[in-house]
C-alpha cells in the first residue's frame, strides 16, 4: 500500500512539473507600434495592451 501511495504522489508531481512550462504558442504576442500608429486606432478593444517603439514601453490602450 506504501508503494501505491508513493507512486500516485510521484506521477502527481511529475505531471505538475510539465504544467510550468509553456511552448511557443502558448505565449502572449505583444504588437509592437509607433505613436501616430497607436493615436490612428480608432475604436481599440478596451484593455488592449502595445508596446511604442518611440518611447520603448507598454502603452494600455482603450
Amino acid at each position: 500500500m506504501k508503494k501505491a501511495i508513493l507512486f500516485f504522489c510521484l506521477l502527481l508531481l511529475s505531471i505538475g512539473a510539465f504544467a510550468q512550462a509553456p511552448t511557443a504558442g502558448e505565449l502572449i504576442q505583444i504588437h509592437s507600434v509607433s505613436t501616430a500608429e497607436m493615436t490612428a486606432i480608432t475604436s481599440p478593444v478596451t484593455g488592449s495592451v502595445v508596446y511604442n517603439t518611440d518611447d520603448n514601453m507598454m502603452e494600455l490602450i482603450g
